[in-house]
């Protein structure tokens, strides 16, 4: 199916103008309608049509006509051979996100994600259940797994150093935890929500992307040294503040450890977020 056939596709089903799927498709080539041929069939399933003419009403269909130009741009340099149509189950709904993804991070996700279904050599890894990861993720979040990816290929290590600390009564040998496992990523990404950090690594953990190891530390000192030295002023308020209400009669325990990439978190990587670490997969 080229160009025509989609828009005449989309039109059957709704039995819309044709100029709106002219405004929508006019940048995307036959490439996009190799591989969405069969997603673009069955469009009607998730009322694609109507809720392109909805965007079309708002003049804000410029949210799924960028997206589409995005994916299309990021199949002109895979060869014909290599592209395959893309499962209804996973571009359904990721044509259904792209109708209302505001956010370029996210959107990039999904695009991603569509573009791993639309080639041989991925599509076996993309599956379904990404779409989920990515609709449970922030934009603070969507950043943080760039900035994982980038460190994963440039250490050639999928494990993060992190720390946290403890003070200790010297009477009662009694210990409390003064501050959560911190990793630094946010002393180097500009994020929405600075203050959010800890939530995002959790929820990270609970998409299954992450795995928290307070059992071992890295065998490279540097690391740690590196994260104390950056939480070193904010560490020295918090004990400030902790030993006006606990007594000065306690000791300061800095413990190291760190995340690591699940198995399942370097594919997702891989397919979703940055193509480059499809090595490790």
């Amino acid at each position: 199916m080229d160009l025509k056939g989609i828009k005449e596709a989309l039109q059957s089903l709704g039995g819309l103008p044709a100029e709106i799927y002219n405004d929508l498709f006019k940048k995307a080539t036959t490439k996009a309608g190799i591989t969405l041929e069969t997603v673009v069939d069955l469009s009607n399933t998730i009322l694609l049509p109507i809720k392109l003419l909805n965007l079309k009403a708002q003049s804000i269909e410029s949210i799924f006509v960028e997206s589409i130009r995005r994916y299309d741009e990021k199949l002109k340099n895979v060869d014909d051979k290599d592209l395959v149509q893309v499962t209804p189950e996973l571009g359904l709904p990721i044509l259904d996100k792209l109708t209302y993804t505001k956010s370029e991070e996210l959107s990039e996700l999904y695009i991603n994600l569509l573009t791993s279904a639309s080639k041989q050599q991925t599509q076996g890894f993309a599956h379904p259940s990404f779409i989920n990861i990515i609709n449970n993720l922030s934009v603070d979040e969507a950043r943080i797994l760039e900035y994982i990816s980038k460190y994963v290929i440039q250490s050639g290590d999928n494990r993060i150093a992190c720390i946290w600390h403890e003070i200790e009564d010297n009477k009662t040998k009694g210990t409390k935890q003064i501050t959560t496992p911190m990793v630094g990523i946010e002393k180097e990404l500009d994020l929405l929500f600075t203050e959010s950090m800890t939530f995002c690594i959790q929820n990270l953990e609970i998409q299954g992307l992450l795995l928290f190891n307070s059992e071992k530390r890295l065998m490279d000192d540097v690391p740690y040294k590196i994260l104390e030295a950056k939480y070193r002023n904010e560490l020295e308020m918090i004990l400030h503040d902790v030993r006006q209400t606990e007594g000065n009669e306690n000791k300061l325990i800095c413990h190291q450890g760190y995340y690591q990439l699940t198995e399942y978190g370097k594919k997702f990587i891989a397919i979703a977020v940055n193509e480059e670490m499809q090595k490790y997969i």
